[in-house]
């Protein structure tokens, strides 16, 4: 009997969780780390030209949000740059940064985009992973049955 009253009362909490975000004016996303795109596979001190897609959740039109992309190896610089433009309500763009990233750790083979908002409301949807390739793999596994393993789908933060 304690399990089926466990699951009534967990379903309505886990629905209060996730409605419990509503519109605000300033709510910017990074939904996609657009190029290079999962899977892709990344050379040890190469450099690489780095696009996000980032949408404007909010209800307010957004002109200027600060972005930042990374691979979580500790020796990779990030890039921080900021995008301007004119962004409407549920409209999103790609964002180049001028900057190209170049891979100097190959550590760890998962990297992040950013849309980094001063006065965002709702930061669970400002980050988008992505799950890249190194040749010979980060600790020298063998690289295809490394990758089998991981999952190479950039995660969609947003709904």
């Amino acid at each position: 009997m304690k399990a089926r009253f466990l699951k009534i009362i967990a379903l309505p909490v886990i629905l209060l969780l996730f409605s419990a975000h509503s519109s605000s004016a300033q709510d910017a996303g990074c939904t996609m780390v657009v190029s290079p795109a999962a899977g892709s596979t990344l050379v040890l001190n190469s450099s690489y030209t780095v696009t996000l897609r980032i949408e404007n959740f909010g209800t307010t039109t957004l002109t200027s949000i600060p972005v930042k992309f990374s691979l979580n190896g500790l020796g990779n610089t990030p890039l921080n740059e900021t995008w301007t433009g004119s962004l409407d309500p549920g409209d999103s763009t790609d964002y180049t940064f001028a900057s190209q990233f170049t891979l100097t750790d190959a550590s760890d083979t998962s990297g992040y985009g950013i849309a980094d908002l001063v006065g965002d409301t709702w930061p669970p949807n400002n980050l988008a992973t992505v799950i890249y390739v190194f040749p010979g793999g980060p600790t020298g596994v063998d690289q295809e049955e490394e990758s089998s393993r991981l999952s190479i789908e950039p995660i969609f933060p947003n709904p």
